[in-house]
């Protein structure tokens, strides 16, 4: 079994929460499972820190949660879309013009006649309007967004009773799957021993070579 990145191994777990255990028993049986300490006995150094870093490694995958990584982006809800995006983007666009132009009107100095502080002012009080414009777009669009997807869910737990919507109520419940916090190669090797391949089968069906016999009618 490979070792994790680097990256993901030194940001940890998060212990504040306290350890499931439960799934750290069932850590420690998968790690056992995936990399018997047998197959180490009489092995070098290397070998046997290889056994204690996936026996350690692989519970705590299983029953904590990874320390969040500041370099990784939210991840969006379902409701969220390319034109949520979009018209966030004008709302921050809009944001900094405001702030722009008001900290330039507070360096001009304030003079009803001087006809650059009035334009200013102006732009200032057009950039405010146009904030509170878009603010008020994005909060439309995102009670359209949620009434709509929320209707969609609707339609798909008769269709789909295992889909989103129970994927959804699930994570509130009981938080991500196990697999979430395991490594790729942790679940490869795991579903690949509990559905290994088989070869296809190309031969039909074999009948006897003897032939049949008729059965006599009963009387």
């Amino acid at each position: 079994m490979q070792r994790s990145s680097p990256v993901s191994a030194a940001r940890g777990w998060n212990t504040a929460t306290g350890i499931d255990p439960a799934r750290l028993e069932i850590g420690l049986l998968i790690a056992e499972w995936l990399n018997p300490a047998a197959d180490h006995i009489g092995q070098g150094a290397t070998s046997i820190t290889d056994l204690y870093d996936s026996h350690v490694r692989t519970p705590c995958d299983i029953a904590l949660a990874r320390r969040s990584d500041p370099s990784s982006s939210r991840k969006p809800v379902h409701w969220w879309s390319p034109e949520l995006t979009a018209i966030r983007g004008q709302c921050s666009s809009a944001r900094r013009r405001k702030m722009r132009l008001a900290a330039r009107l507070r360096r001009i100095q304030l003079d009803a006649d001087d006809p650059v502080a009035v334009r200013a002012a102006a732009e200032a009080e057009a950039a405010a309007v146009q904030l509170r414009a878009c603010k008020k777009t994005l909060k439309v669009a995102i009670a359209v967004s949620k009434i709509a997807c929320w209707d969609e869910l609707v339609q798909t737990v008769e269709s789909d009773p295992f889909g989103k919507p129970y994927k959804l109520v699930m994570q509130k419940l009981s938080g991500p799957p196990a697999t979430a916090r395991m490594d790729l190669d942790t679940v490869t090797m795991t579903v690949n021993t509990l559905f290994p391949a088989c070869p296809v089968s190309t031969h039909g069906a074999v009948l006897p070579l003897e032939g049949f016999s008729k059965f006599p009618h009963e009387t």
